[in-house]
């Protein structure tokens, strides 16, 4: 029979009154529990022999023979003196070997440190954060920490990430994997050591997801609130071209809200590191991009759905040789890429993307070739976007174009067509040394029509023009060209700094309505003397109107002077131009010429009444300057007509308010011409064969 001792006079128990005086001759009764049916208690552990009922103490207040041994039942003890008082009952007791503790770590408490902590469980508290070493075998275990990556250990993180708890710990190690594919998952967080936790691809499990897009190492599908921290990502692929089934990303999101990432890399990856299709909430932080074929860090909307994207910062990150660094694309808005390192990566920004924010990134060499755009980037480059800031970027001895900002054509989703990039700011930004391309070239607008969902090159005159261009407060030095601005409107040039541009500071062609003024260009053309000009005009482009030039500084302080003009508008066709106070200083030896320009289209009216041009003399012709006014020059012969005759008549535009009459020659002696609302010009002196000389006549045409 199992026996078990007693905890009521076990072993060599001395028994004592209320008052502390020794129990002699003190009663021991036992019960079973909860009764008052005597049950037996036993000498020994042999539990052959009962003591009697009650155990009369001894005159030390101890137990005949010093031990109380139970049978596996609860028992209530009553203790009385020698007189039969009461001293006390201890009800449901069981033999000390016989307890059976329910304590696991649900039922013990914890309190963390610090004021105000509250109380929780251990469980509570272990599983606020699940390792994933949990759901291993021992031997995928030692595997991930001796960075072996030999063994899957996909179904583990299933496992793992299938219990639902709020935070997944990846112990240090390398964990070998094929693709987590993860759908409606909410709120939990991926925790890894930075640098030490690492998550690889498995060699040859490349290609597509259930989905039919291009996998990667995660696939998060309608998830939400999701935060990975501290973990890399492993591609196992070199960032040459995929070719098609082969493509690998590092992280997918798709149709996903509230994703954060922060302290991760991204590495060996040979198309985008980390992805987020049609996404909302996206933030990235001080994580780690390098190698990786395509591109670092992307957020898009999608072409055929509804779905667009929204609401992205990325911050503090690294990329280093990679085609494009961070791309947004495709119906996307709010997106902020702010104090960012680009080591031989860029930035681009295309098709449909509003209300952003390119700041504060340093962007540094030549970045690798990419698949879709070419052999180069330009560091910055926006594309067919609207509403971008663009401001206190530093871009150092890219491969094209420092920041390139252009319209262009799209040819799917429900914006199909041109698109140009409207409202962009480019502020305080430095660029240096793209000797391949322009330091800024803002040519937002664009060469092209669309017609049966085909882009084809439109006219100049049909071009796409871009508007509210502001170009301001840069500093482009040792570029190719300095700043280039074309198919624009509605723009300003303000307040940059120009200097050492291998060939034009600024160069302008189909420009509408704009002003350029208190920019300082020194010292361009340093490809060779007397080739290019501090600001010239394109010689090609029929569409410059309603421009003003006022307040810049064109110098030249070299021992040798290079550039070749001041201001370049030769032979130009330009309307409305208006040239004022740009002063040009030159320190060298040679002439610097200030400016060499036909700054306006002369017109050529029809002649009314008989009248013909003087010849040998300059024809009659007219034109309105930049500030309004409308010259009238040119020497006719008057018709049969004579006096009061009209010689030609003004277009609307080129009318005076008033009736207005001017002195002129007439034949040697002065005549009398007026100038009427109508836009009538009229020899009100004179007879027929008499020349009338118009040079010199001017007035505000307001009308």
């Amino acid at each position: 029979m199992a026996v078990f001792l007693s905890p009521v006079g076990g072993v060599a128990a001395q028994f004592f009154t209320n008052n502390g005086v020794i129990l002699s001759g003190g009663k021991l009764y036992a019960y079973a529990a909860g009764t008052t049916t005597p049950q037996a208690t036993f000498t020994s552990s042999s539990g052959n022999t009962n003591h009697a009922n009650p155990i009369i103490l001894d005159s030390a207040g101890r137990v005949p023979g010093g031990e109380i041994w139970l049978s596996t039942s609860p028992y209530k003890f009553v203790l009385k003196d020698s007189s039969d008082v009461l001293i006390g009952t201890y009800d449901n007791v069981y033999g000390l070997s016989n307890v059976v503790l329910s304590i696991d770590a649900s039922t013990v408490t914890y309190t963390p440190a610090g004021t105000n902590a509250v109380q929780t469980t251990v469980q509570a508290k272990l599983r606020q954060y699940v390792s994933v070493f949990d759901f291993m075998t021992s031997a995928q275990i030692a595997d991930v920490q001796a960075n072996t990556a030999l063994i899957d250990v996909t179904a583990a993180i299933k496992a793992a990430i299938g219990t639902g708890n709020v935070s997944l710990y990846f112990p240090p190690g390398t964990y070998l994997v094929t693709t987590l594919y993860i759908s409606t998952l909410s709120s939990i967080e991926f925790v890894g050591v930075p640098g030490a936790s690492i998550i690889k691809k498995k060699a040859g499990t490349y290609g597509v997801n259930v989905d039919g897009a291009i996998s990667g190492i995660f696939d998060f599908v309608n998830c939400n609130n999701i935060t990975l921290t501290g973990i890399t990502f492993n591609g196992n692929k070199a960032n040459a071209t995929p070719s098609v089934g082969t493509q690998l990303n590092g992280v997918n999101f798709y149709i996903s809200t509230k994703i954060k990432t922060t302290y991760c890399q991204f590495i060996n990856i040979n198309f985008v590191g980390l992805n987020h299709q049609c996404c909302y909430n996206a933030v990235t932080t001080d994580s780690y991009f390098k190698d990786i074929g395509q591109i670092g860090l992307n957020m898009s909307g999608g072409y055929f759905d509804t779905f667009g994207a929204a609401e992205a910062q990325f911050l503090n990150n690294t990329f280093v040789n990679i085609y494009a660094g961070v791309q947004a694309q495709i119906a996307t808005t709010y997106v902020n890429v702010v104090s960012n390192t680009f080591i031989k990566s860029s930035i681009l920004f295309s098709q449909d993307l509003s209300k952003s924010l390119i700041s504060n990134n340093t962007i540094d060499g030549i970045a690798p070739a990419g698949i879709e755009s070419g052999p180069i980037p330009d560091g910055i480059m926006v594309e067919a976007a609207s509403s971008i800031t663009i401001i206190a970027n530093v871009i150092n001895a890219v491969g094209r174009n420092g920041i390139y900002v252009l319209g262009n054509y799209i040819l799917n989703g429900p914006n199909e067509g041109v698109l140009a990039s409207n409202n962009v700011s480019v502020i305080g930004n430095t660029v240096l040394n793209c000797t391949s391309g322009a330091g800024i070239v803002v040519a937002p607008g664009s060469p092209y029509t669309y017609v049966n969902h085909v882009p084809i090159p439109a006219t100049e005159a049909n071009y796409t023009y871009a508007k509210w261009l502001s170009v301001t407060d840069n500093v482009v030095i040792g570029c190719s060209f300095g700043l280039t601005l074309g198919i624009a409107e509605n723009s300003v040039i303000a307040n940059n700094l120009i200097d050492r541009s291998i060939a034009d500071g600024l160069t302008i062609s189909s420009v509408k309505y704009s002003v350029i003024k208190n920019n300082t260009i020194t010292n361009s053309s340093t490809a060779g003397a007397g080739v290019y000009d501090a600001i010239s005009f394109s010689l090609t482009s029929t569409i410059l109107s309603n421009i003003s030039i006022i307040g810049n500084q064109l110098f030249d302080s070299q021992g040798s002077p290079t550039q070749r003009y001041g201001i370049f508008a030769n032979n130009v066709n330009i309307t409305n131009l208006k040239i004022k106070d740009n002063p040009t200083y030159s320190y060298g030896s040679s002439v610097f010429s200030v400016v060499n320009s036909n700054p306006t289209t002369l017109i050529a009216p029809t002649l009314l009444n008989s009248a013909t041009n003087l010849g040998g003399f300059a024809p009659a012709t007219y034109f309105k300057d930049g500030d309004s006014v409308v010259h009238l020059r040119g020497t006719v012969v008057l018709g049969a007509s004579g006096a009061g005759a009209s010689i030609f008549v003004l277009p609307s535009g080129y009318l005076p308010s008033a009736d207005e009459k001017f002195s002129v020659i007439q034949n040697g002696a002065i005549g009398l011409c007026t100038v009427k609302t109508d836009g009538t010009v009229e020899a009100t002196t004179g007879t027929n064969s008499q020349y009338f000389n118009l040079s010199g006549i001017s007035f505000y045409g307001i009308n």
